[in-house]
């Protein structure tokens, strides 16, 4: 690309710029035109763009910014939400977030002075939270949510289910789940926490799905009793109960091992007379959340 007579034109092979002469060379130009003339890069050539010179940096950003629909981003402890905001907040087609805690344990608990000023993100259908045990003030309201829970460790689930007014679709990693005496009395345990949970959805929620990953045994039976969903979920009629609206109740137990029979899957879904039906699925086939 080059500049003759004021217009820009490709520029041949043999006499190619490089990309600092090509950024100087669009500084003689006016923003509207360099921003018409960036909407045609990709975010990789506009990143590359704003790098060349300082006057141009802002309106080659705008192009990165716009286009990047996914962001995958860490959250030391120390962080306040409000700083995380002031980034994601020029996102302006951002879909999908993923968030991930990097703070070590005994770290200090980072700042919330301003969580309560961060306003609602409506271009985030997505939210994927990694191992993040602090997150409050990032009130985006997700359409889907996933998150994971520790058994021994206290969560911030509650405040999350608390402000999410959008919500369709949650994903539930249990970590750590230990069964012991056969699993009647973690399973009890753990049922009164899915209904505690059941009561804090949003009123419009259609699907959850409940994932136990890493769960130890003492025997194959209490895997058993543990995937019997008249004891896991406390009768499907709780759901119902609880949450008319919804369509998918899916509950699984994950191995780290890749044996498939080591991985099962039950589900509750309306069939066509509105009734609730308990049946086993393989989600390798048929996916549990679209």
């Amino acid at each position: 690309m080059g500049i003759r007579n004021g217009l820009i034109e490709p520029t041949s092979a043999t006499n190619k710029p490089t990309t600092g002469t090509i950024g100087r060379s669009l500084l003689t130009l006016n923003d509207d035109v360099l921003l018409a003339i960036v909407s045609f890069l990709s975010k990789k050539d506009a990143l590359e763009l704003s790098r060349t010179a300082r006057g141009i940096h802002s309106i080659a950003m705008r192009q990165v910014t716009s286009k990047l629909r996914k962001l995958s981003m860490s959250v030391p402890r120390y962080l306040d939400p409000m700083d995380v905001f002031e980034v994601l907040k020029r996102l302006s087609n951002l879909h999908t977030l993923e968030i991930s805690d990097t703070t070590l344990w005994g770290e200090g608990r980072r700042s919330r002075s301003q969580s309560s000023r961060i306003p609602v993100l409506p271009s985030i259908k997505r939210l994927d939270i990694h191992h993040c045990r602090d997150v409050y003030g990032l009130r985006l309201s997700p359409v889907q949510l996933s998150f994971n829970i520790g058994t021994r460790k206290p969560s911030c689930w509650e405040m999350l289910l608390g402000n999410l007014p959008r919500l369709r679709v949650l994903e539930v990693k249990l970590i750590g789940l230990c069964l012991k005496h056969r699993g009647k009395g973690t399973l009890i345990r753990w049922t009164m926490f899915q209904e505690h949970m059941l009561c804090l959805l949003p009123a419009h929620i259609a699907c959850l799905k409940i994932q136990e990953y890493m769960v130890y045994s003492v025997d194959e039976t209490s895997l058993q009793i543990a995937m019997d969903p008249e004891i896991l979920h406390s009768l499907p009629q709780l759901v119902a109960k609880s949450t008319p609206s919804m369509e998918l109740f899916a509950v699984g137990l994950a191995d780290c091992s890749p044996n498939p029979d080591r991985t099962r899957w039950t589900r509750i879904r309306v069939n066509g007379d509105n009734q609730r039906v308990v049946e086993a699925i393989d989600p390798t086939t048929e996916p549990l959340v679209k």
